[in-house]
Formats: C-alpha cells, sequence, structure tokens
C-alpha cells in the first residue's frame, strides 16, 4: 500500500519495478511476503524531477508506486496525510447515505479519508485525521 500524492495505490509484488532496487531504503529492498506494508512516495525534489515523474507515468505506464527507490517510511507522510485527507461526510457523494453510516459506526476514530486505487475496484482507506493513522480499509466507493 503506497502513498503516492493525494491517495493510496494498491501496488501487487509482480507490479514493483526492481530496476533500480539497490537504491532503495534497505527496509524496501525486500517484498514483505506476510502482510500488506503501508509506504509513502518521495516527492520530487526539483522541477527537473517533477517532469521525468510525470513523463514517466504518462508515456511509460509507470508509477512512482512501483518505484521502491522512491519510497519513505509511512510515519514521514503524516502533515501530507493531514492536509490530504477528505472528511468522511464527503462519502456519501459516492455511497448512499446508510452504507456509509452503517461503515462509519465499525470506526468510530475514523473522521476523514483517502482514496484506493486498486486494480478491480477503487476502494476507501478510512484515516484519523489528527493522528494520520489509517484505521480501515472498506468497501466504498471513493469516486463515480
Amino acid at each position: 500500500m503506497v502513498l503516492h500524492a493525494d491517495r493510496f495505490e494498491l501496488v501487487r509484488k509482480n507490479d514493483i519495478i526492481l530496476k533500480n532496487i539497490d537504491q532503495a531504503q534497505p527496509q524496501f529492498q525486500h517484498v514483505s511476503w506476510s502482510k500488506p506494508q503501508f509506504v509513502a512516495v518521495k516527492s520530487a525534489s526539483s522541477t527537473q524531477q517533477r517532469q521525468d515523474d510525470m513523463f514517466t507515468e504518462v508515456l511509460g505506464g509507470i508509477s512512482l508506486a512501483q518505484q521502491p527507490e522512491r519510497y519513505v517510511e509511512f510515519t514521514q507522510a503524516k502533515n501530507q496525510i493531514q492536509q490530504r485527507a477528505v472528511p468522511v461526510e464527503e462519502l456519501e457523494q459516492y455511497n448512499s447515505k446508510t452504507e456509509v453510516n452503517k461503515t462509519l459506526a465499525k470506526y468510530p476514530n475514523a473522521d476523514a479519508w483517502l482514496p484506493l486505487k486498486a486494480n478491480a475496484v477503487d476502494m476507501v482507506v478510512l484515516i484519523n485525521k489528527e493522528t494520520a493513522e489509517v484505521i480501515k480499509i472498506v468497501d466504498l466507493r471513493p469516486w463515480n
């Protein structure tokens, strides 16, 4: 699970680009086989890097989320999560009010969310905005 800009991306083991794996931080040089790992993507440090990243994604079809050499610890993304998290009330734009209320009742600490871009069905990652903690991935839609 990779936090990239304003969303999470589900990256499967076989989607990871290993070309520059030796440039990744040691903790990201090996794929976790036991459970999902939450990481964040380090933002580009220059305008040129940002442009290169955009061309790689648009023309090459390779997301930064697939490049472990750009991973940083999830805890380093706390401010990013707090700034980008969406109020839970906005889930009603894409889901029935009943379904949203039923889901949120199970997770009272969740007061915000971020979208999860997945291969088959995009979902929602519930967040506690104050702590930037991931509460739960739930079967709600983040967009139409």
